[in-house]
């Protein structure tokens, strides 16, 4: 019985370390090599199926999202009447460019005649009681005054002086120089004039048309400082990062796209669309561009260098990722995690070491996954 046991002892000795030591043994512990796909070599050539080491490579990390291209609000202007009155002369059309300062409309009406007539008026008032009231702060100071008579000049002069400010300011807010006016020299008429450099975009005047303070004559638009808006859902938010590039199209543009730079990140979450604005720039004075415009942009969030596969070493099944690996019987379907992708590559994220240092298919893994369906 103890020779037995010695026998076999001696008989299974060599085959465990055989094991142990055999490469292929080790492989398809790591594999599971019961899942080998078997192909000819006909079949391979015929299919184009390479295989080898993996690569690391630059990917970048992107995710979408869309906007419109807008200006500073310090770039738009509505024009407004600053008092009610008719229009005497308009003179652009939407498309015109006009410079800072160029009179775009005038106006006229009874009221502005008045209202100088009642700034003349205060104005001679005014003088007439401030030298009543020095006058009367004099007679005061040596008791010639009584003190009631002060305290009504007083009085009159604080309230004239106040009713002056006012109707003067009113005046010079409608662009009408006080310094100018005299009784011999009422303006009639009040020119409009542009508040900024830029285009027209909007006109509702038209002659004799009575304007209130509240109607919008005029819309302007600068388009010296365009930038992008764009519209960021919160699952993207922790992607976003000042500086990062994007590439923006927008309808016409073709296959064409043009780049811009991230500038600011909105700091509120919208309630309603779960979105957060962030302003773009783009790279160039892209003149062509127009306020408004639909765009849809594509950010780079992340540049990394990862183990990566070309897409077609890559299969989709039953919602998961696979790739093949390329081992002495045949080749292994493994699952597999991907990050970024860029161009023909995608990057392989939590590979063990084995999985690194394995060989891979690079091509044809749709015919690998076809023939282990029909083998099935």
């Amino acid at each position: 019985m103890k020779i037995n046991k010695y026998i076999s002892l001696t008989f299974w000795l060599p085959l465990l370390v055989a094991c142990q030591n055999n490469p292929e043994t080790k492989e398809q512990e790591v594999f599971n090599s019961s899942n080998n796909i078997i192909l000819t070599a006909d079949q391979i050539a015929a299919a184009q199926i390479s295989w080898g080491a993996l690569e690391k490579k630059h990917l970048t990390e992107t995710f979408q999202c869309t906007g419109v291209v807008d200006v500073p609000p310090e770039s738009t202007a509505n024009i407004t009447a600053p008092i009610g009155a008719f229009v005497k002369e308009t003179h652009f059309y939407p498309g015109d460019y006009v410079k800072k300062g160029t009179k775009l409309a005038t106006l006229q009406h009874p009221e502005l005649i008045k209202m100088q007539q009642q700034f003349l008026e205060l104005q001679s008032q005014h003088r007439f009681l401030d030298q009543e009231y020095e006058r009367q702060k004099q007679l005061r100071s040596g008791d010639a005054s009584s003190l009631k008579q002060f305290q009504e000049v007083e009085n009159s002069w604080q309230i004239t002086q106040a009713s002056l400010a006012s109707i003067k300011a009113q005046l010079e807010l409608m662009g009408i120089n006080t310094a100018n006016i005299s009784a011999n020299k009422l303006i009639s008429s009040l020119d409009i004039l542009a508040p900024i450099s830029g285009y027209i975009t909007q006109n509702n005047l038209s002659i004799g048309k009575y304007m209130d303070p509240n109607q919008v004559m005029y819309q302007m638009i600068d388009k010296t400082h365009m930038h992008l808006e764009l519209k960021v859902y919160e699952k993207d938010i922790l992607k976003v990062k000042i500086g990062q590039k994007l590439d923006f199209t927008f309808p016409g543009s073709g296959d064409k796209s043009y780049q811009g730079e991230i500038v600011l990140i909105g700091q509120q979450v919208d309630p309603h669309e779960r979105i957060i604005l962030v302003h773009a720039h783009p790279e160039a004075d892209y003149d062509f561009l127009r306020p408004g415009v639909y765009i849809n942009a594509t950010v780079y969030s992340s540049e990394e260098q990862n183990w990566a596969l070309p897409k077609s070493a890559i299969i989709q099944e039953g919602g998961a990722t696979y790739g093949f690996i390329k081992t002495s019987e045949g080749f292994i379907k493994t699952p597999i995690k991907i990050g970024a992708s860029s161009g023909d590559w995608v990057s392989l994220i939590e590979l063990s070491p084995e999985q690194q240092s394995s060989t891979w298919v690079q091509s044809g893994a749709y015919y690998i996954a076809a023939s282990q369906s029909t083998e099935e």
